[in-house]
This record gives structure tokens, C-alpha cells and sequence, in this order.
């Protein structure tokens, strides 16, 4: 086999054909320096040099490195090459007419608007080769979305300034649908679009730097801000006013400011006035909560919903020291959860216990029947403490007239009852019909404790039991 080549250094002296269509297509929106690339890579064509790679290219074209294989990137993309691999950086150089030749079918559509993909591989730096899917969402925007393609090149490099040069060609196309969606489709109207989006998510970023967290906004994090400068209208003072509020809280984030400000919106503040004057009389507000949650003995931190009851008991007509009495009478009982507390309070209005005389006289009507139900409960042979029901019956049956002995008495009889408050209903209520409210008249409730006959004397006693009693009530209800 005779084997032929040109003698070391023989390049140097002699040509290296460059295509007429390369200089009349190509060269001239080309970079200058990716011109020069692919230039040498040509010469490297006819003239290999073995061993030679992208860090020698650059440095015989005084460039960097990295401006090499971008340029190889950029010419792989008009289709003039293709990389084989990239460590270590290998291409292999098309015939651009049979290139020409085998894109004429399809010249029409993509190569129509290959000026357009150029421009936007260079928006990733032409580190970054345009696949034939991405090429197709290209023709997509100009075709079906009958975007312009300086719209499409600004909105794609403002795409790769705020997600970086990996950004998802599925992200880019959502951008633009979105906003052909809202009616932007000129070069004003994105880059009003594009203002305005970079003015909230500057804002939400310093939310989040104020938080001393260093990361970017996410889209649920923008999505909030959109909801309440937009939907709820507040301005940036509103908004750091609202951060004031979440002094202390160990783990800020967006969702428990979102929390506030909705609150703030459902109260129907809008401005910043309104809202400095609701912070003013909150203030007095929250120092009043501390005392109630430390009466209660609550370790809850004073969130907007907490807040938000605090609100509604005052408004009910209870004061500061009438629901901190309420907090501290359940705290003797072991109940600290702010949810007993509501429930509480919400039983006293419906039953007009609000003003500080009605809560106090309750309270200690409850205080005293909690000691007198203890009474009822040695009767019955248990050690426990008075509950909820027991304590109202025995303020409703006092409320009535029933003495504490009348009562005990009635304890007495309703030992064995399966229901025993119930059946002390029906003993006073009989016994009241009867006329009886010394304990000594009540009837013999068992033999132990009849009454001892005299000599000669015939006594006639009716030995009542649980029926019995029943019926008197019943009788009585029915006249």
C-alpha cells in the first residue's frame, strides 16, 4: 500500500478550501471569534495534527478554552458539524452543500427560522445544542403563537437570567403561553410584563432576606406575594408591616404571613394608615392575650388564629379581666387549651354571662358549688373532682331554692340510680310540690331509717323507691 501525505509543516505553505456559501450563509452572523474557529478546525481537516485539542486551539487564537467549544457548539447547530464527544472534545466537519441538500425539505419551516434558534443558542452562551424537540416549541411560538421573534429571544434570555442556562425548555414554553394568555404579544408589552415580575419577585426576595434565608423565591412563595399586592391590594409598607408582626417567631415563613395578611384583608384593612392604627390598638390586644394565655397556663405562642378569638370574645362584650378570671378558673381544673377557653366563653354568652359582676358571681357560685357537689360525691362513695354537669345542676337546683341539706338528701335517695342527676330532678321537684323543704319531712327512703314506734303507737310509712319518685315527677308535670 503507498501511503502519501504532506511533509511536517507543508500545511503551512499551502490552501485550505473554504466554501463560497459558508462565507455568503455563515460568516456573517457568525462572532468573529467563532469564525475563527471554525476556520482552524477546517485547516485541522486537511492538515491533522495529532494530539492536538481545544486548550492548543485557544492558545494559537488567543482566546479562552471555553470560547472554543462554544464556537464548535454555535457551528454544530447550524448543522455545519457534529460533536462526537466533548471529553475529549471531538468533532467532525459537514459538507455544507450536501447539508443544504438533505435541510432542503424541511427548509421552509425550520431552516426559515434558523436565524431565531441561532440567536436564542446563544442566549444559553452556546454551551448549550438546541435538540430537535426545542426547535419544534421554536416553531411553535412563531407559527401557532404568532409571536414575534424579538418577543421570543427577550423572553427566553430573561428565562435564562432568572433560572440559569439549565433552565427547561418546558418552563420557557409555559412562560410564553402564559402570557399570550393575558394578552402580551409585542416587544412593549413583554418587557412591561417582564418589569413588573422582576419588581414583585425582587420584593419577594428581600422577604426572604430580611429572614436571613439565602435562597431563591419559589413560585408558591410568588404566587402569595401576587395574591396580596394584587387580589388584596396592599402595598410594600403593608407588607413590612406585616413582617413586623413576626418578631420572634423561631421559623418565619411565607404561608404564616400569608396568614396574617388575609386576616388583615378579611378585616377590611386596605391601606397603611388602616393598618398602622389596627397595629396600635393590636398591641394593647396581645399584652392583654399574655396575661389571659399566662392565666391559663397555655404555652401556645399568639398566632392570628388565637388572636383572632381574643378578638371575638371582646367583641362579644367580655372584658380583658373577665376572660382572664374565665382562663384562671379553668386552670384550677387542669384545662390550658385556648379551644376550652372559647368553649367556655362561648357557653357564658349564650347563657348571658358577660359583663365582670355576672362573671365574677358565677364564678364564684361555681367555686362554691365545686365544694358543695363534693359533698354529694362522699355520699356516693367517690373521690374525684365535681364535673361540668354536676356543678350546673347544682347552681340551677340553689337557683331554684333547694337548700344544700335538701339536696344532699336528695343525694342520698339517688344513691343506687342508674342516673343520678337526673333522678335528683325528679326527687326535688317532687319533693317542692309536696311542699317539703326541711330534710327531716322527707319521706323513709329504706327501713334502717324508719322512725321508732312508741309504746301502743301505729304509724303507718310509705317506703318510696326509684319509681315511686318518678311518678311524683311525671304527675307533677302532667298538672
Amino acid at each position: 500500500m503507498v501511503v502519501t501525505g504532506f511533509s511536517e509543516g507543508g500545511g503551512l505553505f499551502d490552501i485550505t478550501p473554504v466554501e463560497n456559501i459558508f462565507i455568503a450563509e455563515y460568516m456573517g452572523r457568525a462572532p468573529g471569534d467563532y469564525v475563527k474557529v471554525y476556520l482552524m478546525g477546517l485547516k485541522l481537516c486537511y492538515y491533522p495534527q495529532q494530539d492536538y485539542d481545544t486548550a492548543m486551539m485557544a492558545r494559537d487564537l488567543d482566546m479562552e478554552e471555553d470560547t472554543v467549544k462554544d464556537a464548535f457548539v454555535y457551528w454544530a447547530q447550524c448543522g455545519l458539524l457534529r460533536i462526537l464527544s466533548r471529553r475529549p472534545f471531538n468533532v467532525t466537519y459537514n459538507n455544507i452543500k450536501h447539508t443544504l441538500q438533505m435541510t432542503e425539505v424541511t427548509k421552509g419551516h425550520q431552516y426559515a427560522h434558523q436565524d431565531l434558534v441561532l440567536q436564542l443558542q446563544r442566549q444559553f452562551g452556546g454551551r448549550r445544542l438546541l435538540g430537535p424537540a426545542d426547535v419544534s416549541r421554536v416553531m411553535e411560538w412563531v407559527d401557532d403563537l404568532k409571536l414575534p421573534p424579538e418577543v421570543i429571544s427577550l423572553v427566553t434570555a430573561w428565562c435564562v437570567q432568572i433560572k440559569d442556562r439549565r433552565v427547561p425548555f418546558k418552563y420557557i414554553d409555559a412562560t410564553m403561553r402564559s402570557m399570550v394568555d393575558q394578552g402580551i404579544t409585542t416587544y412593549e408589552g413583554a418587557e412591561r410584563y417582564i418589569k413588573r415580575y422582576n419588581i414583585r419577585h425582587s420584593d419577594a426576595r428581600m422577604i426572604l432576606e430580611r429572614w436571613n434565608v439565602n435562597r431563591a423565591v419559589t413560585d408558591d412563595e410568588l404566587e402569595l406575594y401576587d395574591k396580596w399586592t394584587h387580589e388584596f391590594g396592599f402595598s410594600s409598607e403593608v407588607i413590612s408591616q406585616a413582617l413586623k408582626e413576626m418578631t420572634g417567631i423561631t421559623r418565619p415563613n411565607f404561608k404564616y404571613l400569608d396568614k396574617i395578611l388575609t386576616n388583615w384583608y378579611q378585616q377590611g384593612l386596605r391601606s397603611d394608615q388602616e393598618v398602622s392604627e389596627h397595629n396600635e390598638s393590636s398591641t394593647k390586644s396581645r399584652e392583654d392575650l399574655k396575661k389571659v394565655l399566662g392565666a391559663l397556663g397555655a404555652p401556645s405562642a399568639i398566632t392570628p388564629e388565637i388572636m383572632s378569638m381574643f378578638e371575638s370574645w371582646v367583641a362579644d362584650g367580655f372584658s380583658c379581666q373577665a376572660i382572664e378570671q374565665a382562663a384562671s378558673a379553668l386552670s384550677s381544673e387542669g384545662h390550658t387549651k385556648v379551644a376550652d377557653l372559647n368553649a367556655l366563653l362561648n357557653r357564658w354568652r349564650r347563657e348571658g354571662i358577660v359583663d365582670d359582676e355576672a362573671v365574677t358571681k358565677h364564678i364564684k357560685l361555681s367555686r362554691k358549688a365545686n365544694k358543695a357537689v363534693g359533698d354529694l360525691l362522699a355520699i356516693w362513695g367517690e373521690q374525684r373532682a365535681a364535673s361540668g354537669d354536676e356543678r350546673r345542676s347544682y347552681i340551677r337546683w340553689v337557683g331554684k331554692g333547694y337548700s344544700h341539706d335538701l339536696i344532699k338528701a336528695a343525694a342520698e335517695a339517688a344513691t343506687h340510680a342508674q342516673s343520678r342527676l337526673p333522678y335528683m330532678e325528679k326527687i326535688l321537684a317532687a319533693w317542692q310540690a309536696e311542699g317539703i323543704t326541711d330534710p327531716n319531712n322527707v319521706p323513709v327512703r329504706n327501713p334502717r331509717k324508719q322512725k321508732k314506734k312508741a309504746p301502743g303507737e301505729n304509724i303507718i310509712e310509705h317506703q318510696y323507691n326509684e319509681a315511686d319518685y318518678a311518678g311524683m315527677y311525671d304527675s307533677l308535670e302532667e298538672a
